[in-house]
């Protein structure tokens, strides 16, 4: 989301300095609309992945006992409870990797080809996860 904004901001500012025949900022706000497509989509499937996670971590607090008996036996409940959220936090940041790249994929056969026509030299390449 916060990507797509700068985007967004440095497309304006480029159209803004050079004029409508800036040719970087139309490039930026070419990707800005054309990625638009696919946000509602996304956002819906974060959610959903968003929920999930929100519940295991619900789930896991109830579940966790922290042993105050003496120092030692805290330390450890401690590091095992961080143990067991940074495995729900890693499976969460892999979900998310694999719903962009489902939906993405699947919006992408969807997406009639004129409008995808521009993009062939950039088919292929990994740009890295979004956020």
């Amino acid at each position: 989301k916060l990507r797509m904004q700068m985007l967004r901001a440095v497309a304006n500012l480029y159209l803004e300095a050079e004029g409508a025949s800036s040719t970087a900022g139309r490039v930026a706000l070419h990707v800005y609309r054309f990625v638009q497509r696919w946000k509602p989509t996304v956002e819906k499937a974060l959610a959903k992945v968003r929920d999930v996670m929100e519940h295991e971590i619900k789930d896991l607090v109830k579940i966790i006992r922290w042993d105050i008996s003496n120092y030692h036996a805290l330390k450890e409940s401690v590091s095992r409870g961080h143990k067991q959220v940074a495995k729900v936090i890693r499976r969460f940041d892999e979900s998310l990797q694999e719903l962009v790249d489902m939906v993405l994929s699947a919006g992408a056969s969807s997406v009639p080809v004129a409008s995808t026509a521009g993009l062939a030299l950039s088919a292929g390449r990994s740009y890295g996860a979004l956020d």
